[in-house]
């Protein structure tokens, strides 16, 4: 890109960002290296108005074709330890599924059950297999989710459509007995005209005071994925 494009910046692009003149305040920055070719390299990065401390970035690549990753940076905010997650998933779904367990498993592991914690990224999901998992395993809250709950009557009128029609079909998060409702997210991909629901935020610990999907034709230019904003309040213990 550098040699395609007049006034490309030298600096990497989370730090050109990080230090835009039209922002109050540089930000600081991690970032992940996923994967390396001739002409560059891409993976993920975090940016935060807030200390980062101890990034670390994990490949979770399932095979040679697609190669993925996971971004964990401790926050500091307030006195409180932030986990942030950046995820990037891959397009098979079996991978996607061992991925998702990796990032159990690395939360499980890494994180106190009562830290604050956001995982964001695009995790491919456009079926949303993964999403009730990932909130039952780990006590995340998806934040479209969180600002517009599903009322529990429409759960009920499922279950009561399918006592007396056992035929009809009902969707995989409502066909077992007790199982919660399905997770609600936003259309991201294509950027242009979004359907596929591909990139989420999930957040513990957090009061979600906003969210939305930024569309239109200036971001569709920026990424072939509608950027998702999240206002989040922290919720400090005993608060």
């Amino acid at each position: 890109m550098r040699g395609a494009l007049e006034h490309w910046p030298d600096e990497p692009q989370d730090v050109f960002l990080a230090r835009s003149p039209r922002l109050r305040q540089t930000f600081e920055t991690a970032y992940g290296r996923n994967a390396s070719y001739m002409h560059g390299h891409h993976g993920n990065a975090l940016l935060s108005r807030y200390p980062i401390i101890g990034p670390e970035n994990r490949d979770i690549s399932d095979h040679a074709l697609e190669k993925r990753g996971l971004l964990h940076c401790v926050v500091k905010v307030g006195g409180l330890d932030v986990h942030c997650f950046v995820v990037h998933f891959g397009l098979l779904a079996r991978s996607r599924e061992r991925q998702l367990g990796a990032l159990i498993d690395w939360v499980s592991h890494a994180v106190s059950g009562q830290a604050p914690l956001i995982i964001a990224g695009d995790f491919n999901d456009w079926r949303n297999r993964l999403s009730d998992r990932l909130c039952r395993e780990i006590g995340v809250v998806e934040v479209f989710d969180a600002i517009r709950p599903q009322p529990e009557f429409v759960q009920r009128a499922a279950y009561f459509t399918r006592d007396r029609q056992p035929a009809i079909e009902l969707p995989e998060a409502l066909a077992v007995a007790g199982a919660p409702r399905m997770v609600r997210t936003a259309r991201t991909f294509p950027a242009l005209v979004p359907w596929f629901r591909m990139d989420r935020i999930y957040q513990r610990g957090f009061r979600v005071n906003a969210a939305r999907v930024l569309g239109g034709i200036e971001w569709a230019r920026l990424s072939d994925h509608s950027p998702l904003v999240a206002d989040l309040e922290l919720v400090y213990p005993g608060a």
